[in-house]
């Protein structure tokens, strides 16, 4: 028997007429009318065909499809969208033979439609079978399952069973606007209707889709959400049927006017909880049973309700538990009270972070996850490196086959930490996977202790175990209340030990370094094993394509500092080292001190690790160092100098970016310059340091109070921090004194005498630079009692003078009229008589300017 199509169209377009021509050439198609039905004659032509119609087929924007099949609910509808190239059925590469075989199909297929028409459709293909029949039909956006079609199923021989136990009485108009013109068989499944008009058959057909779905949930197990909520929430069965006819209206507008016809009002389109315990068997029984198992509210399926509701409250799933029931696997992840705290991408590490005194620690976190669980147990993971903790769980996990869900704890407040909690429990448990919550990361103050135990107890009271990773976690251990808690400790590991992960992951994005060059890294960055592997990832994408054999290890060291410090450039300005030790001129015993000073930081790993020496240190192992003295004699020279034997960057702190005019943000911003600078591995510099050690002063009013606790807390992080910091002044005794007790080196810069001026003279002088051979240097030293800096500016200053007079070099007379402006600029006024000998210099120098 041929189909009877109708085409509607919105506005005029050729593909109107190209699908009409393609129905009337289809010999098993009718047209209802010879010609495309304008919208504006759509509800003429429906009251005349509509109870013969077969198939509508919709061209164009505006059109009002779900309102037609309100009416019609047994009409196939396609709706093509003019421009995209869209047809609304899912369909790939649409033309005209895919959409006349898809109105067959879905014709032929109206017992397998669970959800009818009103939602768009997709085909699914079967292996195996040909023609039309190797697919069936799906609503989009369902994820392809057999159980989601059982159940709809089993909702409709509910509902229609219930219909014949109570038909309405004679002469009732139920749903009232609706009226007695559509009964409710014809509303929930046309063809089923036919076959239950009778009350025993509504039994039979009731049973029949029972056992199906039951066969089918015990068959998928948790594999699928609605077995997992089965299997996995350890629901019963009845909460299962409740939650299957709160879903039923979140696919299809006929579950919600039937839901209507039933409340005796339309616009109560969603199950109450009066309904569904109407429906389900003895009403009072039903509320009962749904009380005392608690499932629907222990596991948050219902919105808003910490307790079943009145029997005339609508009762609605949770949006997210709708859209994963329906295939969206990220769904529950994706509550918005949990978007931030779950990590989808597995911890790096697990296959490359192996030091030698963690080896056995995968395979005992492994046997822990595989462990069946009697009574609910938490593992607290304490002590450094949590980082450590992480790669270990992600190692033991894949080896046993058990799938993590990890938890990043920022921030949440005590108020709805429960909730987060059940929320993460029930992701948990529908995933079959153990919680992992990762308290390392947590802003200090952010979330109250009372809120992270109230958040850990919801969790473990509904899973069997729970892994909490907690770098001083011991204080869980009473709050939690678990029957069974077990706390593993992790111990510091040795910085050169983890040079073996640097190593690792540098093979993983394919650079090669050595052992010792890892353990160079390991012992000047502080990485965790995510910025380990950030900064292998990064050098490796930086590398040139002509790059040459074993250039691999000063990439991934400018990758691991930029790595480490992304927030130290905010506070400071990096530099990078233009000086050695052999530019800085000093007496020899100062000199002496400054190479000491370098050799404290180089060998502070076997000095304090290897023989035992940190322990004598127990504030802080870094090297501080005070370098006093006049301007220009080459303090800051000699930090260039520090840094760059070192292989360092200095960062020299900037006063105007780090103080603020809010009480306390000051010390947190010294805290993060620290902090960064020890991951980094980087020399700080605080030049005219003066500014801020000044000595502590009496206190007068507020303003000297803070400013008090400001250099108080700058003298505590100074005597934490496990780096270089290097302190300049041109003014010691302003210092405060508390500081130069905890500065292992002091080192007082002289101003030079003639024959440290005359070198410098010499050193200022750039190698490639042309010089006049008569430049008296041994003059230029005895008759100027000037400094280093003084020096160059002078030198800087010649330079300029001859290139303005095209000169090929630097002259004896530009070097003569360019230290004349510098004393000038010192207050320092020249004389005849001590540049006698150049007198002609200074005279040539006056004629060519």
């Amino acid at each position: 028997m041929a189909l009877k199509v109708m085409i509607i169209q919105s506005q005029k377009d050729v593909l109107g007429q190209v699908v009409e021509t393609a129905i009337i050439d289809a010999p098993d198609f009718e047209l209802a009318e010879d010609r495309v039905v304008a919208i504006e004659n759509m509800g003429l032509a429906l009251e005349t065909h509509g109870a013969t119609l077969d198939v509508l087929i919709a061209i164009g924007d505006g059109l009002p499809v779900r309102t037609v099949l309100a009416w019609y609910p047994s009409l196939i509808v396609s709706h093509i969208v003019i421009g995209p190239d869209a047809v609304h059925l899912d369909l790939k590469h649409v033309g005209l033979d895919q959409l006349l075989s898809t109105l067959r199909l879905l014709h032929r297929k109206e017992d397998d439609r669970a959800a009818g028409c009103a939602l768009e459709y997709h085909i699914a293909s079967r292996p195996g079978q040909a023609a039309d029949d190797a697919c069936e039909v799906v609503p989009a956006g369902m994820k392809v399952t057999t159980a989601m079609t059982k159940a709809l199923r089993w909702v409709d021989a509910l509902l229609l069973l219930y219909h014949q136990q109570n038909p309405p009485a004679e002469g009732d108009i139920p749903g009232l606007s609706r009226g007695g013109r559509l009964p409710i068989e014809a509303m929930v499944k046309p063809a089923a209707a036919e076959q239950a008009l009778r009350l025993e058959a509504a039994r039979a057909a009731l049973l029949e889709a029972d056992k199906a779905l039951r066969a089918e949930l015990e068959r998928v197990g948790g594999s699928e959400p609605l077995g997992a909520l089965l299997h996995n929430l350890s629901l019963s069965f009845l909460e299962l049927q409740a939650i299957l006819l709160c879903l039923a209206p979140e696919l299809d507008l006929r579950y919600q006017a039937a839901y209507g016809m039933l409340h005796d009002d339309l616009g109560r389109r969603s199950a109450t909880l009066g309904l569904i315990c109407a429906l389900l068997g003895e009403a009072e029984l039903v509320r009962a049973e749904l009380s005392r198992t608690q499932g629907l509210v222990r596991w948050r399926l219902i919105e808003q309700a910490t307790a079943l509701p009145h029997a005339d409250e609508p009762l609605r799933l949770e949006p997210e538990l709708i859209a994963w029931l329906l295939g969206e696997h990220d769904a529950l992840a994706a509550d918005g009270r949990l978007r931030r705290m779950v990590r989808v991408a597995p911890w790096p590490g697990a296959g490359w972070a192996r030091e030698p005194e963690r080896a056995q620690m995968p395979q005992q976190l492994g046997r822990l996850l595989a462990e069946t669980v009697a009574e609910d147990r938490v593992v607290l993971l304490t002590g450094d490196g949590a980082d450590r903790w992480r790669a270990d769980l992600e190692a033991g996990a894949t080896t046993v086959g058990k799938p993590l869900l990890r938890i990043v704890l920022g921030a949440a407040s005590e108020g709805n930490a429960e909730e987060i909690g059940i929320r993460i429990a029930r992701l948990a448990q529908v995933q079959a996977a153990v919680p992992v919550v990762d308290l390392s990361e947590m802003e200090p103050g952010a979330t109250p202790s009372d809120g992270v135990a109230r958040l850990s107890v919801a969790i473990q009271e509904r899973v069997p175990q729970t892994m909490v990773i907690a770098p001083d976690g011991e204080w869980l251990l009473g709050a939690i209340g678990a029957r069974r808690c077990l706390l593993l400790r992790n111990q510091r590991l040795d910085r050169r030990a983890t040079g073996v992960s640097y190593v690792a992951a540098a093979a993983e994005a394919g650079l090669a370094i050595t052992a010792e060059e890892g353990a160079r890294l390991a012992l000047t960055f502080e990485l965790s094993l995510g910025g380990v592997a950030a900064a292998a990832r990064l050098a490796a994408m930086e590398k040139p394509a002509a790059e040459l054999e074993g250039r691999a290890f000063p990439r991934l060291v400018a990758a691991c500092r930029r790595t480490a410090s992304p927030d130290l450039p905010k506070f400071t300005q990096r530099i990078e080292p233009a000086f050695s030790l052999d530019d800085v001129v000093l007496p020899a015993e100062r000199k002496a001190q400054l190479r000491e000073m370098i050799g404290h930081v180089l060998h502070a790993p076997r000095v304090l690790n290897d023989w035992g020496f940190g322990a004598q240190l127990p504030y802080g192992r870094g090297v501080a160092a005070l370098l006093s003295g006049s301007s220009g004699t080459g303090k800051t020279m000699a930090a260039h100098a520090a840094a760059r034997a070192l292989d360092a960057v200095l960062y020299v702190v900037d006063i105007s970016q780090v103080a603020s005019k809010y009480v306390g943000e000051m010390e947190k911003n010294i805290d993060v310059v620290f902090t960064e600078a020890e991951r980094a591995g980087a020399v700080l510099l605080f030049d005219e340091a003066d500014a801020f050690f000044s000595k502590r002063s009496e206190v007068k009013d507020a303003h000297d109070r803070y400013a008090n606790m400001e250099v108080a807390y700058l003298l505590q992080r100074m005597e934490s921090f496990a780096g270089l910091a290097i302190l300049t002044t041109n003014f010691r005794q302003n210092i405060d004194q508390a500081f130069l007790r905890r500065l292992r080196f002091v080192i007082e810069f002289p101003r030079p005498g003639v024959e440290a001026r005359e070198a410098i003279w010499r050193r200022c002088f750039p190698q490639d630079m042309r010089q006049d051979s008569a430049i008296d240097f041994a003059f230029l030293a005895r008759q100027l009692d000037i400094t280093g800096g003084n020096i160059r500016q002078i030198l800087v200053g010649a330079a300029f003078a001859a290139a303005a007079e095209n000169a090929p070099a630097i002259e004896m007379r530009h070097i003569v009229a360019a230290s004349g402006a510098e004393l000038t600029k010192l207050g320092k006024q020249s004389t005849a008589r001590e540049f006698a000998e150049y007198e002609n210099y200074r005279r040539q120098s006056a004629n060519a300017a």
